[in-house]
């Protein structure tokens, strides 16, 4: 029997290259355990699964099938009020910077009047907004707002916003870099991986949003 549970958790094994072994290690749970999940046989209970859901830095509820953000929201409100610089608690401003592909390239845009309040703690330096369904299996779908923090390099697996330096075209995949080439997963079986050096890492996905 193959459970959504088993599919998403071997995949985020697979992604971030985590045997069963070291999450065994790391989380105090039993070898034989982790071993029928993956095979489907049955699902953790909650306390093994916020575990698991923890060290692999993931939505519990997204492991289970619960919801489909693979990554956890927090505190997030959203502003159009371009007026005000006020921080609410622990939050703060975050532009709207534009659109971003999730699909065929499309450009940034560097302009914006939208501002989304976010928690401090993400990180973030602006947010982008989702076109197109290449990320859908990462809980990525077309209209989300995807928070980036700025930086020029990212770990392999990773979901990052790069810019393709040929076409000036701005992209979200999933990044792995192997010898001199720069690999663009989607995390959509119908797109296929682009290779290239022609590549910018704009910055870290942190975080994704969902309006309701």
């Amino acid at each position: 029997m193959t459970t959504i549970f088993s599919i998403r958790f071997k995949q985020c094994l697979k992604e971030k290259n985590i045997k069963q072994a070291e999450l065994a290690r790391s989380t105090k749970i039993t070898p034989s355990s982790i071993s029928d999940w993956s095979k489907g046989k049955y699902v953790p209970k909650r306390d093994k699964l916020l575990a698991i859901a923890e060290y692999l830095s993931v939505n519990p509820d997204w492991l289970v099938g619960d919801c489909d953000n693979m990554f956890v929201e927090e505190h997030i409100t959203s502003s159009s009020d371009e007026d005000s610089d006020e921080y609410i608690d622990n939050t703060s401003k975050l532009p709207i910077l534009g659109t971003i592909c999730a699909g065929d390239g499309v450009y940034i845009e560097e302009e914006y009047d939208e501002h989304i309040f976010i928690d401090q703690g993400m990180g973030a330096d602006f947010a982008l907004r989702v076109k197109g369904d290449s990320m859908i299996e990462a809980g990525i779908f077309d209209g989300d707002l995807v928070f980036i923090r700025q930086q020029s390099s990212v770990r392999n697996g990773k979901i990052a916003a790069v810019r393709l330096t040929e076409w000036n075209e701005a992209s979200l995949k999933k990044i792995f870099v192997k010898n001199d080439n720069v690999i663009l997963y989607p995390c959509n079986p119908d797109y296929e991986p682009i290779v290239t050096r022609n590549v910018e890492i704009i910055g870290e996905c942190v975080g994704v949003y969902r309006e309701l």
